[in-house]
């Protein structure tokens, strides 16, 4: 139940340090936060011209691979 270095050093006495299973909090699916970051993005930083250089298509299809990935791990 530790976490260790390739040469097997310990880096953490118990995983994740609070005892907390991260793969089983009820926060794994909230991820709000990265599309505000992408919101500011655009506001401060020329959104007219980052958004013609994002491929819509890559995105939606990305999209589409996380929901069956996070669909697998609650299976699990």
């Amino acid at each position: 139940m530790t976490v260790r270095d390739n040469d097997g050093s310990i880096i953490q006495f118990l995983y994740g340090e609070d005892a907390i299973d991260v793969m089983n909090t009820k926060f794994l699916e909230k991820f709000n936060f990265l599309e505000q970051n992408f919101t500011s993005l655009i506001t401060n930083y020329n959104g007219g011209e980052i958004m013609q250089r994002v491929n819509s298509v890559a995105i939606d299809e990305y999209k589409a691979q996380c929901k069956k990935k996070l669909k697998a791990i609650k299976r699990e």
